[in-house]
């Protein structure tokens, strides 16, 4: 399986729903939960896991860091 990296063409999209989850039901600074619900809801093609260890070698330790460290990142 392969992961969702900011150059897929789907991850704009991940970014909006995370961004709408955020808005929604806030960060908790601490978790990737509304990622890791998002990611197996939304792009059950892609790994998970591997995803979720990319955003985090970028900066995004929970869901608002990845919001703006790993979705703001250059391609």
């Amino acid at each position: 399986m392969k992961i969702l990296a900011n150059d897929d063409v789907k991850f704009e999209e991940f970014c909006g729903r995370l961004s709408e989850a955020i808005e929604n039901d806030g960060c908790d600074s601490e978790t990737l939960l509304l990622s890791d619900y998002i990611l197996r809801t939304h792009y059950p093609e892609y790994d998970t896991e591997g995803t979720i260890e990319y955003f985090q070698s970028k900066g995004g330790y929970c869901d608002c860091e990845v919001l703006f460290n790993v979705c703001q990142y250059p391609k």
